[in-house]
C-alpha cells in the first residue's frame, strides 16, 4: 500500500514537473493581443460607424488596424513620446475600490484619462488627421492595455510589467 501511495506521488510529481517545463511563459497581450483587439473590434462596427471612422483616420484593413493598435508601444521608448507611459496602465492604492481622479491620476496621465482624451480627439475636425490617427491608435491600445492582468492595478504591480 505505502509503495503504491509513494508511486502515485512520484507519478503527479513527475507530470507536475514536465508541464512546469514545457509551457511557454505568460506575456502581456503583446502585438498579437493588441492586433487581435483592434481587428475585432472594427468587425464589430455598423457600417455607418466604420464609414465615418474611415473618414476620420483613413484605411481601417487589418493591417492598418495591427499597426495603429501597436503604435503607442512601438513609440513609449523614444525621447519624443517618453513622457505616455504612464498612459498605458492606472493605479489605484491598495485598499481602494474605487478609482478617483484627483488621487489616482491628477496629471491626466494614466490609461483611464487617456481613453477619454483620445475620445474626445478622435473626430475633433479642428485636429488634422495625423493627431486623429494617433488618437484611434491609442484609444484602440490603451483599451486594450486596461483588460491585461495588473495595468489597472496596484502601483507595485509596476503596470503589469
Amino acid at each position: 500500500m505505502k509503495i503504491k501511495k509513494n508511486l502515485h506521488c512520484f507519478v503527479m510529481l513527475a507530470i507536475a514537473g514536465f508541464i512546469f517545463c514545457t509551457t511557454n511563459p505568460a506575456f502581456a497581450w503583446s502585438k498579437d493581443g493588441h492586433s487581435a483587439i483592434g481587428v475585432l473590434a472594427m468587425k464589430q462596427l455598423d457600417a455607418d460607424a466604420y464609414t465615418k471612422l474611415e473618414e476620420a483616420i483613413g484605411a481601417l484593413d487589418d493591417q492598418a488596424m495591427i499597426e495603429a493598435c501597436n503604435w503607442p508601444d512601438d513609440v513609449r521608448e523614444t525621447e519624443k513620446w517618453e513622457w505616455s507611459a504612464p498612459q498605458h496602465y492606472i493605479n489605484i492604492p491598495r485598499g481602494e475600490s474605487q478609482y478617483s481622479k484627483p488621487r489616482d491620476c491628477p496629471d491626466g496621465l494614466c490609461a483611464t484619462e487617456a481613453v477619454k482624451t483620445y475620445a474626445a480627439q478622435l473626430f475633433d475636425k479642428r485636429l488634422d488627421r495625423e493627431k486623429r490617427q494617433q488618437a484611434f491608435a491609442w484609444l484602440c491600445h490603451v483599451t486594450g492595455d486596461l483588460h491585461q492582468p495588473l495595468h489597472a492595478g496596484f502601483s507595485d504591480d509596476r503596470g503589469g510589467n
